[in-house]
């Protein structure tokens, strides 16, 4: 209905655009198009429940929403490792009516149970990832990595698999020669 008969209807009216996209859209932070390790960090403590992971656990845990633009096309990783509780991480289409792409609740080897993904994006497209907890009492400080899916190992003595080819320092190729 075009209440204020400018031509605009409903939704596509932008005086009423903000109602129309629903408490994630509202609640999400723009991260543009940010990668590498420590894109992104907060917290769910002071959060609200949203939104539920559909890839297990017993959510109903405070969550965060990050829009993120893909910078180019190919394969990300996106991870919550060095979060200090046990997370799920979903990567969806949109906000509005969220269609979830991927999602994990725990990624092995991590302590603590933090959540890993693999996805292919389109350059330019909108994601929203969401940090959940895995269960109602879950919350608390998370980091999210996102990182090419073909990057190289980068510091040989850190402990950490950059690379994602789950070969860690001196035990990468990547490494070799490396004095480390």
């Amino acid at each position: 209905l075009d209440d204020d008969l400018d031509g605009d209807v409903d939704c596509g009216d932008t005086d009423c655009a903000a109602s129309c996209q629903g408490p994630i859209c509202l609640a999400q932070n723009d991260i543009g198009s940010i990668t590498g390790v420590a894109a992104a960090s907060g917290n769910t403590t002071s959060s609200t429940n949203l939104f539920e992971p559909n890839c297990g656990g017993n959510s109903g845990a405070p969550d965060n929403h990050l829009r993120w633009v893909a910078p180019m096309s190919g394969c990300y990783v996106f991870d919550t490792l060095n979060s200090s509780f046990d997370t799920s991480l979903v990567l969806s289409d949109n906000c509005a009516a969220p269609n979830t792409l991927e999602c994990n609740i725990d990624y092995h080897p991590s302590p603590g149970y933090q959540a890993r993904l693999f996805y292919t994006v389109a350059a330019g497209e909108d994601y929203l990832i969401t940090i959940d907890g895995y269960s109602p009492s879950t919350t608390g400080a998370w980091q999210l990595d996102i990182l090419p899916c073909d990057e190289a190992e980068t510091t040989c003595n850190d402990g950490v698999d950059e690379d994602f080819d789950a070969r860690i320092d001196c035990d990468d190729a990547d490494c070799i020669g490396d004095a480390a």
